[in-house]
């Protein structure tokens, strides 16, 4: 075996010595050549079978991190030979041709297919000793678990709904390439059976304010099962707004508190800014009362919906004075 390798050019010549169960001698030989151009982000590779004739020879090339191309070919001593080419691009989309020769058998096939968050669909045209056909694929599933449900790529073990709690309706999530998005649940297909796995979230764009609990998961499911797990705790959310007197004059550096009316009674704490202003987090969808450290000043109450999608922004709030 020889090989000998100089910058981006490489060379191999290799020689086999055989002896089979009827004593006889058979010496293999095969010769390879192989290239590699860095700017180009290209790999090639020739090799040459010394016994047998037969040739191949393979291209690589990825130009970038969402395209990357692929060319085969092979050719035996009596003629015949195959091609086969591949373009791997964004969002899944795949493009598949092949044309062969083979003794007397001529075929050709090409095959366009894009994957998806739902399945995949793939439409595929063949020519075999001119026989044509086109057929048609788009595979998808619908998961069904804890009173939620989702679509996704086909499922063959098992699968975990995600669905957003009811305060992240304009939120995006990501577990990976799986994303919560528009209050709609995603279901992520074929986590490992009988097993802990652990699901993980990756990215989060949710409202100011928003507290949502637990980023991590971990789950274990049998075989054929699937289970519902909530993203988001029970909707805390946060208020702002700046406190001003009846003279449009700012209420500052003076402190305060905000109490739930509904419920268990809570008190969040506060200070206003020198400007006035003033910010809470960590309130649930209600009504409350605030009330300033202060007897000049009477409390007054605001209401926090949960349309209010995670922050509610009272501006400028006049603050009446006791009388």
């Amino acid at each position: 075996n020889f090989s000998k390798r100089m910058g981006d050019f490489g060379t191999q010549f290799s020689l086999e010595q055989l002896q089979t169960s009827s004593g006889v001698t058979e010496i293999k030989s095969k010769f390879s050549l192989s290239m590699m151009f860095k700017a180009m982000k290209t790999r090639s590779r020739f090799v040459q079978d010394l016994e047998t004739g037969k040739s191949s020879l393979d291209v690589n090339m990825k130009p970038s991190d969402e395209l990357q191309t692929s060319f085969k070919g092979d050719r035996e001593v009596n003629g015949s030979y195959g091609l086969s080419s591949t373009i791997k691009g964004p969002n899944g989309f795949n493009l598949t041709g092949l044309y062969s020769d083979r003794h007397s058998l001529k075929q050709s096939r090409l095959a366009l297919s894009q994957q998806h968050k739902t399945g995949l669909s793939q439409v595929v045209f063949k020519d075999v000793d001119g026989e044509s056909s086109t057929s048609l694929e788009y595979r998808t599933a619908i998961a069904f678990a804890d009173g939620h449900w989702g679509m996704s790529k086909p499922i063959n073990e098992n699968f975990v709904i995600l669905y957003p709690h009811k305060s992240l309706k304009n939120a995006l999530l990501a577990f990976g390439e799986h994303e919560i998005e528009n209050g709609q649940a995603v279901v992520i297909p074929d986590v490992g059976k009988d097993r802990f796995t652990k699901l993980s979230m990756t990215y989060a764009d949710v409202p100011t304010g928003t507290d949502l609990g637990d980023s991590q998961f971990e789950v274990k499911i049998h075989e054929g099962g699937g289970v519902a797990i909530r993203v988001g705790k029970e909707g805390l959310m946060r208020f702002k707004g700046r406190l001003i007197t009846q003279k449009k004059e700012p209420i500052g550096m003076i402190g305060g508190e905000i109490t739930s009316l509904q419920g268990k009674k809570v008190t969040h704490q506060f200070f206003t800014s020198k400007e006035g202003y003033v910010e809470v987090n960590g309130l649930k969808p209600g009504r409350y009362s605030v009330e300033l450290y202060h007897l000049d000043y009477a409390p007054f109450e605001i209401h926090i919906s949960e349309r209010d999608a995670g922050i509610l922004d009272i501006g400028d709030r006049v603050v009446i004075r006791n009388d």
